[in-house]
């Protein structure tokens, strides 16, 4: 009898143990069903094989009739659009690839369109040429209502990103709002200071800027705001007084458009020939 007690005893005791444990497992799936979480993709695959392709969105013109000020110009509207941009002359086949989707072929002078991200976390991947192992896999938090430009570039041997706001509301009625970016990537060390000017002449509008220099943009957010200037036939000047140099570049800036003046420069020359070899790549934003 006293065997059968105990058995009896031990019996009781596994049912309350076996109700305790199936209790907290039900607790602890409620308490994670009810959490947000974000998939971290940073250790994806980078074979470079997206499940589709992304599709380049319309920017709305901002600004508008007679007297605008253009105040109630483009948004997102809730969603997330990024365009993405290659700043080294001698890399021309750099491929993007968005939340596992294709963008595209990013170069100097041939950019991406604005295509949709998600607003959260973003993976964003580079591939060189046909090679199918990403040179680049980040994860990149972006926010709804913005447009995001995306400037690929190098420092070394490592390929980087810089993601910027594009603002793009607030035109004048006649006005073009332009900014300069510096992703002169040969002039990174010792830093190459550049004078630059964007100006026509009798107009009271221009843009002059000293001492720039490469991703000075990312220590000085004012370097990404847009300026206004009338809409017209400009001329950009580069000049640097140490070293007696001039780079000039005719640009029209249409009316209620907004543009990028991109410095670019290969990574097979000299820190002091990237001087004399800057190339000027303007974009337009919508």
């Amino acid at each position: 009898m006293t065997e059968a007690k105990k058995h009896n005893r031990l019996s009781a005791l596994n049912k309350v143990l076996l109700n305790t444990i199936s209790i907290s497992i039900i607790g602890i799936c409620f308490v994670f069903s009810g959490c947000t979480k974000y998939i971290d993709t940073s250790s994806a695959s980078s074979s470079g094989s997206s499940s589709g392709s992304t599709t380049p969105v319309t920017v709305p013109v901002t600004g508008g009739g007679t007297g605008s000020t253009g105040s109630s110009g483009s948004t997102a509207s809730g969603n997330v659009y990024i365009k993405f941009y290659g700043t080294l002359s001698d890399y021309n086949s750099i491929s993007v690839s968005l939340n596992n989707s294709r963008v595209g072929t990013v170069s100097v002078y041939y950019p991406s369109g604005y295509v949709t991200g998600v607003d959260g976390i973003n993976n964003i991947q580079l591939f060189y040429g046909s090679s199918t192992a990403a040179v680049l896999n980040i994860n990149t938090p972006l926010v709804a209502g913005n447009y995001y430009s995306c400037f690929i570039y190098k420092v070394g041997y490592d390929f980087k990103v810089s993601i910027i706001v594009d603002n793009l509301t607030g035109l004048v009625n006649g006005f073009s709002g332009i900014r300069i970016l510096d992703f002169r990537t040969q002039a990174y060390y010792p830093p190459l200071f550049l004078n630059t000017r964007v100006y026509y002449p009798g107009n009271a509008y221009e843009l002059n800027q000293t001492g720039r220099h490469f991703l000075d943009q990312t220590s000085y957010s004012s370097y990404t705001n847009f300026t206004q200037v009338t809409a017209g036939n400009y001329n950009i000047v580069l000049y640097n007084d140490s070293t007696n140099f001039t780079i000039q570049k005719p640009a029209t800036f249409v009316a209620a458009k907004f543009y990028s003046i991109i410095l670019c420069t290969s990574t097979q020359d000299s820190v002091n020939a990237s001087l004399y070899d800057i190339k000027i790549d303007i974009e337009q934003h919508n």
